[in-house]
């Protein structure tokens, strides 16, 4: 019986490859080719939306349907070792610059087309009153509250008369990305940009310092110092101070100390103070804000639980006269 079967599948396997016609394979010519867009931000990018200020959004964004492979010299940006790779796998026209919102409150998502370009590598800016025209459920940039997301991505319109949107509805009828996740993961190409509605922060001010009390990790007094400083600002809500631990570190390990160009930045999300969790030692730090009082800021700064320093207290005084938000 065992004979029997496999002869039959012998012969089925000849009649079948004798019926193979070769003009019928597939290949992937049989497959419509698209184009893939490559975005970055320019140096005048926002980089986010202030809350309650997105008429004043400045988006700057950069497209190209090429890929820059190449590996950096140290080896942290990944790559091919190709220099270009063209991403334009079928002759397109023109692409639409296409604006998703993304309603925090609600999780609902709504779409609009900002503007286009045929022609490329291109440069294009766009303001928040252009994306608010571009969305007809944005009513007016007040619409935009905090949490919520703007996503932007190209839509593609090739010259055979196809067109590739950015964004496509799922079963729920809610716009979502039309691209593979696989592309995420490409280096050198970034699919889509994302801007989340922030609050503003402008911490970024020159001021007067004095140490009030600093205890090191043994329990012991050190020097008290003072003097001026300006608070860097890295992005939106983040930043440098000259120093953190104020001569803590240096009275109590006589090396360390935790200076500007540390692993420490300190954050301010919608006037909630904070310092970064752990330092490059990996000592645990925190923030307390004592008193907020006019132009007077007093915080402590704390070696919490795996400390390497007890506590710091610092008041600073702004030198522009202006009062401190209401931090906490």
């Amino acid at each position: 019986m065992k004979n029997i079967l496999y002869s039959i599948f012998i012969l089925s396997l000849v009649i079948s490859s004798g019926c193979v016609d070769d003009d019928r394979l597939f290949s992937l010519d049989d497959f419509p080719k698209g184009a893939l867009p490559n975005f970055s931000q320019g140096a005048n990018d926002d980089g986010f939306i202030g809350l309650g200020k997105a008429a004043n959004f400045n988006m700057e964004i950069a497209v190209d349907f090429s890929n820059n492979l190449t590996q950096s010299a140290d080896g942290k940006t990944p790559g091919s070792g190709r220099t270009t790779t063209n991403l334009e796998f079928a002759d397109v026209s023109s692409l639409d610059i296409e604006v998703m919102w993304t309603d925090a409150s609600s999780g609902n998502s709504y779409t609009g087309v900002v503007g286009s370009t045929s022609s490329w590598p291109a440069v294009l800016s766009f303001s928040g009153m252009d994306i608010v025209n571009a969305i007809t459920e944005l009513t007016s940039p007040d619409s935009l509250k905090l949490g919520d997301i703007i996503t932007v991505a190209g839509g593609v319109r090739f010259a055979d008369g196809r067109h590739s949107p950015a964004f496509v509805p799922n079963a729920s009828g809610q716009p979502v990305l039309a691209y593979s996740p696989s592309y995420f993961n490409h280096p050198g190409y970034t699919a889509l940009l994302r801007y989340s509605v922030n609050c503003v922060s402008e911490l970024g001010v020159e001021v007067e310092y004095e140490v009030l009390e600093a205890v090191d990790v043994y329990g012991g007094p050190t020097p008290l110092t003072s003097g001026t400083f300006t608070w860097v600002t890295n992005a939106n809500g983040n930043y440098t101070w000259t120093s953190y631990s104020f001569g803590t570190y240096q009275n109590a390990y006589g090396c360390c100390e935790q200076a500007a160009g540390s692993a420490l930045r300190i954050t301010d999300l919608c006037d909630d103070l904070s310092i970064s969790a752990a330092d490059g030692y990996g000592c645990a730090w925190d923030l307390i804000v004592d008193e907020v009082s006019g132009s007077v800021l007093t915080v402590t700064l704390s070696g919490a639980n795996g400390g390497c320093f007890d506590h710091v207290t610092v008041k600073m005084t702004r030198t522009d006269g202006l009062d401190w938000p209401a931090l906490y």
